[in-house]
């Protein structure tokens, strides 16, 4: 009896040191650190304090900010120094950090739905053809884009700039003077890239490709 209350005090002791005092049980995380240690170890990811270093994946932390905002936030884009949010009824907030933010004046009430930078100016695109520039993020111009249709996604590349709606596509090699070209493309999104614009049609797997934002 005295040897099975011995071996039940060893085994007990065993136990609480694997619970509590030791290194803990680890999780293992996607960059390869010890992960969640338990028993007065400190929480790490790559090894890293608070998951940030010691060849940790980039863009596996993140960290909720506050947008200066409670208005839905549709698109962003960076340039210049600045990144620039838009979002519902012209909401527009800029931050030189990603960190502070600030809101900004748009001008109108539309949905703003994309942003983009390039050529050393901000393109917001819209609601009912809304079209929005401004070379800082901070002061915002209305141009005529000539349609009233909503324009989903906005990109620059090759000297222009491309904005699609469902159906429609607009152009322009200073985001001052939009140009409809004669075509039957459009889509939800626009991107350009190696040499090509590349627009996406979400609800029937349709993609256009045009090498100048016109054919």
């Amino acid at each position: 009896m005295k040897k099975i209350f011995i071996l039940a005090l060893l085994i007990l002791s065993a136990f609480l040191t694997a619970c509590g005092g030791g290194s803990g049980t680890s999780a293992s995380l996607p960059g390869g650190g010890s992960g969640i240690s338990g028993g007065g170890g400190s929480s790490s990811g790559g090894g890293g304090s608070g998951g940030g270093g010691g060849g940790g994946e980039v863009g596996t932390t993140w960290t909720l900010r506050n947008s200066s905002t409670m208005k839905n936030l549709l698109g962003v884009t960076y340039g210049g120094g600045t990144f620039v949010a838009v979002g519902a009824e012209g909401t527009i907030v800029t931050s030189s950090d990603g960190v502070n933010w600030t809101r900004r004046d748009s001008g109108t009430r539309k949905a703003l739905l994309s942003v983009t930078y390039g050529n050393g100016l901000f393109v917001a695109v819209g609601e009912n053809g809304t079209i929005l520039t401004s070379p800082d993020g901070a002061n915002w111009t209305q141009q005529n884009s000539g349609t009233i249709r909503n324009l989903y996604s906005v990109t620059y590349g090759n000297g222009l700039f491309v904005a699609v709606g469902g159906s429609i596509v607009l152009t322009s090699p200073d985001g001052v003077n939009w140009t409809q070209p004669t075509s039957e493309a459009g889509g939800w999104t626009v991107t350009y890239g190696n040499g090509l614009f590349v627009a996406v049609v979400g609800d029937t797997g349709n993609i256009y490709t045009s090498p100048d934002g016109v054919n």
